[in-house]
């Protein structure tokens, strides 16, 4: 599922998680890279969730073109995209189009959302079906958590 919202919002939500350590670790519990419509925006916030992930924080700028080009040697990115993810990298260290409170209404509020989704569709049904109605309770507050 990816955001209803237009590729500025996009990169607003890259453009705050690079900048703003708080902003990441929310990001990185609330976000999924599917959620992007772009390939490239993608490919950043999954180095982004690396980043967080191995080393607990995220990458510089300069780390960022040393992985895309490390990418492209590899075949990862194809080479007529490789104008495209250096750009995008750039992109991500500049000013956020958005503000940040608006952005984060709108990622925390969609990935409630998805949340309660998945919930809905892993285990919620099932537990309708055996009127585990507790349960029910309990998963769909998690999932808004």
């Amino acid at each position: 599922m990816q955001y209803p919202y237009d590729i500025d919002f996009q990169t607003s939500v890259l453009r705050f998680a690079f900048s703003d350590p708080q902003f990441a670790d929310l990001a990185h519990a609330v976000v999924e890279p599917e959620f992007f419509e772009r390939e490239v925006d993608a490919w950043l916030f999954r180095h982004l969730e690396d980043g967080l992930e191995q080393y607990g924080q995220t990458f510089t700028l300069a780390e960022l073109q040393t992985e895309a080009v490390a990418a492209a040697r590899a075949g990862e990115i194809d080479p007529g995209d490789v104008k495209l993810y250096a750009e995008a990298v750039k992109g991500a260290f500049s000013n956020p189009l958005h503000s940040r409170q608006f952005v984060l209404d709108r990622i925390v509020r969609f990935g409630r959302q998805e949340a309660v989704k998945r919930f809905m569709k892993d285990r919620g049904l099932d537990c309708i079906r055996n009127e585990a109605y507790e349960d029910l309770v309990v998963g769909l507050d998690e999932a808004r958590a």
